[in-house]
């Protein structure tokens, strides 16, 4: 009886070894996997849905990756509307009149959650997959709106002057603070603007929407539907959060931001804090200068935000001692076929364990 105590339990601890091991095994190929959520457009921007595994090639830092894993989307949505209600009158009018279109888009198996900011964020509702629940939380903005003052501006929209002179109007007339507080007539990321009654917490707006969309299921796909001006007036003094950090906590938990730019300044283009989280994110950017824009971009966000191929991979580059921010580069098609490919700009590679 002894020996076989002594053959059996070294036999046991061996057993227990390797079944350790392939469960480590199991986790860090799952650590490692690199999920990039994808969306395709030809030269005429309609959306490409039946592409295969075949029609696509991954880079990170440069380095061609081997795609394992190819799908298509079919996860339900959690999204986290954001309004800004501090934009323009004619603006706000504009979105409450178009937000049933909006709701419109999402299905049963979606849920939605809604927020707005001016001077502080204010969260309307919690998830939920009832669209009753959402319109009568939406009903707060619509009071903001109706007790708006008339603009004493015009409608931006029906603006007929040659495009020289509204770029030199809006240059003289409306222009963003730099780094250094420095009135520069360049939007920037990092406004300096001193606090006040109408100040615009965008990115903290954007930090909280995240912060509560990392705590989704993993088996949701979480976005952010922003609709705003793109104004950032944050002093610095009460900022909590650089737009590094809010970027590093979407890209991690993989949420994508859609932004409907509202009224965005003439200039602001690549430069834009909208163009910058949707670009990092993979999502995309909606012009709702017009009613009719809006109306588009309402009935297509969800849409597309829905419709995405998902690419994953194993990287072949090895981790530092450091976390290191990969660069991802993802290609359809022959150049000659103009197609646009949407996806996140990276992550972070963390060390081994």
């Amino acid at each position: 009886m002894l020996w076989k105590r002594r053959y059996l339990l070294p036999m046991i601890l061996s057993l227990l070894a390797l079944s350790i091991q392939c469960m480590q095994s199991q986790i860090r190929t799952r650590v490692d996997l690199v999920v990039v959520p994808i969306s395709v457009r030809d030269n005429n921007g309609n959306l490409l849905t039946e592409l295969g595994k075949e029609d696509f090639a991954v880079f990170e830092d440069g380095k061609q990756q081997t795609i394992s894993n190819f799908s298509i989307d079919t996860r339900p949505l959690s999204t986290v509307i954001v309004v800004d209600d501090a934009v323009r009158g004619l603006t706000l009018n504009r979105i409450v009149s178009n937000f049933p279109r909006l709701i419109a888009g999402f299905r049963t198996e979606d849920e939605i959650a809604l927020s707005r900011y001016d001077h502080f964020v204010w969260q309307l509702s919690d998830f939920t997959n009832d669209p009753a629940q959402i319109h009568k939380s939406f009903v707060s903005i619509a009071k903001i709106a109706d007790a708006r003052p008339p603009d004493l501006e015009s409608d931006p929209s029906l603006d007929t002057r040659p495009s020289w002179l509204r770029v030199l109007g809006n240059i003289f007339k409306s222009s963003s603070s730099g780094p250094s507080g420095r009135r520069t007539g360049i939007p920037t990321l990092d406004s300096s603007i001193g606090p006040g009654p109408q100040s615009r917490v965008l990115n903290q707006a954007v930090y909280e929407a995240a912060a509560t969309l990392r705590n989704r299921p993993p088996d949701r796909h979480r976005a952010i539907f922003l609709i705003s001006d793109g104004t950032v007036d944050e002093p610095r003094r009460t900022r909590l959060h650089t737009f590094e950090q809010i970027k590093d906590l979407l890209l991690q938990n993989q949420i994508q931001v859609f932004a409907i730019a509202t009224d965005a300044p003439l200039l602001e283009g690549p430069f834009g804090i909208l163009e910058s989280y949707s670009s990092a994110t993979g999502g995309d950017v909606y012009g709702g200068r017009s009613d009719a824009d809006m109306k588009f971009a309402f009935e297509r966000v969800t849409e597309v935000a829905k419709k995405q191929y998902v690419l994953g991979y194993v990287s072949n580059n090895v981790p530092g001692a450091r976390p290191i921010f990969r660069k991802i580069d993802v290609k359809s098609g022959e150049p000659s076929q103009g197609r646009k490919v949407t996806h996140r700009q990276g992550y972070t590679q963390y060390p081994l364990p």
